[in-house]
């Protein structure tokens, strides 16, 4: 989690959503833990800006230069990994729903306003009609 501030800037990420994150990354790859733990060590004792993160990881660290795009594509997207290895851990939760939540709600796939499908739909009397076919 102390990573996972570092990178995104914000201290009200929630635990229980941080553990479901850590566990899609790790399901998707068994060192990504020990990739966290090396890469918060690395920063921690090189205090190391993020604004110069990438490009010393680059330099110094390629070996966990991916680390943070991870951390950041599971945090703002909810969506760990990519192609047919992919996770969707968080949606309405995901921070890209949430940093803008005061102005915009996320989208579904309910087509209408939002908050329209919490009204009970239209119903509809249908009645079957027994068709002749055409001479």
């Amino acid at each position: 989690m102390a990573l996972s501030r570092y990178l995104t800037e914000r201290d009200d990420l929630h635990l229980a959503l941080g553990t479901r994150l850590l566990a899609a990354l790790s399901e998707l790859d068994g060192k990504f833990g020990d990739k966290l733990e090396a890469l918060w060590k690395w920063i921690s004792a090189n205090q190391v800006a993020l604004a110069d993160l990438n490009a010393r990881l680059k330099a110094e660290q390629p070996d966990l230069a991916d680390v943070p795009m991870n951390v950041m594509q599971v945090w703002y997207q909810g969506i760990a990994g990519s192609g047919t290895a992919t996770r969707v851990v968080a949606y309405e939760y995901a921070l890209n729903a949430q940093v803008v939540a005061d102005r915009l709600r996320p989208p579904s796939y309910v087509y209408g306003t939002y908050g329209s499908w919490t009204s009970n739909p239209t119903t509809f009397k249908l009645q079957l009609q027994n068709v002749q076919p055409k001479a």
